[in-house]
């Protein structure tokens, strides 16, 4: 299991996304292709931020969380 490599700015940003995502996807009248993609990322960003953990970024290195 990776360590923590969300900070609380950054997981707050997702969360804004995410809740937008939902949003967006709940004004929706269909549920066609590209809504069921735009849904899978919202759903990866919310477990972003409860899990305060990002695979992309630990591949790439990165990290906002305090030390």
């Amino acid at each position: 299991m990776i360590k923590k490599n969300l900070g609380y700015i950054d997981r707050a940003i997702r969360l804004l996304l995410a809740a937008l995502i939902l949003m967006w996807l709940w004004g929706q009248g269909t549920v066609g292709i590209l809504e069921l993609l735009v849904g899978i990322c919202g759903l990866f960003l919310v477990l972003n931020v409860i899990f305060g953990r990002c695979y992309l970024w630990q591949l790439l290195r990165l990290s906002t969380k305090p030390k």
